[in-house]
């Protein structure tokens, strides 16, 4: 869990903290503390610190995402915003089979299918068209 809260750290940085749309944030931060506020009395003495701190830094992760995907409507930020979404799902259903005992069909399927396709979706939105998009000009110019 510290590694991937470590990695969500990372991204928080990448995804930057423009525009801010503090009401998304606030959303979020409502559901994430309502599924915190049930789930902690099924945690052990480490999980019952390190949860909370985690939901927080994914939430963070996914608020920014979004923020930027609303603000920008740029097709990468919307992949961006879509990975950081199924981060978060894949994220839950683990928390949904380890902590509240809910045993799902498949669920390891379930839960590599949504990391591996966040993790696809996150990396897709760095492309860069730019040098593309510039080489197709260059040539309808000449």
């Amino acid at each position: 869990m510290i590694s991937f809260g470590v990695a969500h750290v990372f991204y928080i940085s990448a995804f930057g903290w423009k525009p801010i749309k503090w009401f998304i944030g606030l959303l979020l931060y409502v559901a994430v503390s309502l599924f915190v506020y049930f789930v902690h009395t099924k945690l052990d003495e480490i999980l019952i610190i390190g949860v909370p701190i985690y939901c927080f830094l994914i939430t963070t992760m996914l608020w920014r995402s979004l923020a930027r995907a609303v603000d920008s409507r740029n097709f990468l930020a919307v992949f961006c915003a879509i990975g950081a979404i199924l981060f978060v799902i894949s994220d839950a259903l683990i928390a949904v089979t380890m902590f509240v005992g809910v045993p799902l069909p498949c669920a390891r399927l379930q839960i590599m299918i949504t990391y591996y396709a966040a993790q696809f979706a996150i990396a897709l939105s760095t492309a860069d068209d730019g040098p593309a998009l510039q080489r197709s000009l260059r040539k309808k110019i000449k």
